[in-house]
């Protein structure tokens, strides 16, 4: 769990070396399964995943770049991993109308 995810971004300037990287990765709570699940009505917290009982923060693609653009870093490489957890695929299926 991290209560200001800016501020652990932020103290990574200071060890980091001239040129050096960071890498960061977030869920995106706007994912096309969260996205559908919300249309279902459901908001649901789990052990793991987007809605992870321990997360505090949500990002979408554009507030984790916004996040560590404004800490003083470039992007230099913005990768999306699609995933849906098993235990949507189902739902997801169906609703997206391509059937199980």
């Amino acid at each position: 769990m991290i209560a200001d995810p800016a501020s652990v971004v932020r103290e990574r300037h200071s060890l980091l070396r001239p040129g050096g990287q960071l890498t960061v990765s977030a869920l995106n709570v706007a994912n096309i399964s969260m996205r559908l699940l919300l249309q279902l009505g459901r908001f649901d917290y789990r052990e793991r995943g987007v809605l992870d009982r321990t997360h505090l923060r949500f990002f979408t693609r554009r507030t984790i770049r916004e996040l560590v653009e404004t800490e003083g870093y470039s992007v230099v490489n913005h990768k999306i991993i699609p995933v849906i957890e098993p235990q949507y695929t189902a739902r997801v299926r169906m609703s997206a109308g391509i059937g199980c």
